[in-house]
């Protein structure tokens, strides 16, 4: 028999959208989904709180053109830098793919412009792996 996989649903913790806009109702049903995507993603709780400060921060102040450039020339070198010349074009791939085989985390990403920044193209790369 295989051995069970951990829920994640822990690593969203309730209060994780306290001081939003949302009703009650609402963060609930965002919290839900939130751990949903963690679980499906195998998140951990650091990565999915740096992935909503992120979001949050560009939702506030979105990204022009050329941050969203910067940010891609940055999430290039990382990836040069942590997986070498040869692999950081797979790395970029993987990440990418992760990243739309979900329509929830393509749409999270999308809003926000965030799915550029080079801590998220990181964080997939990462999450691609695993």
């Amino acid at each position: 028999m295989y051995p069970t996989m951990p829920h994640r649903h822990e690593d969203v913790p309730d209060d994780l959208l306290d001081g939003t806009d949302f009703t009650p109702e609402e963060r609930q049903a965002q919290i839900h989904e939130l751990r949903h995507i963690a679980d499906d993603l195998r998140m951990e709780r650091g990565e999915m709180a740096k992935l909503l400060v992120l979001h949050k921060q560009a939702s506030r102040n979105p990204p022009d053109a050329q941050q969203r450039s910067d940010w891609r020339a940055e999430a290039e070198l990382r990836l040069r830098q942590r997986y070498g010349p040869q692999d950081m074009w797979k790395a970029r791939q993987a990440a990418s793919q992760l990243a739309k085989r979900d329509p929830r985390v393509a749409a999270l990403l999308g809003r926000s412009g965030i799915g550029d920044h080079p801590d998220i193209v990181e964080l997939f790369a990462q999450l691609a792996r695993r």
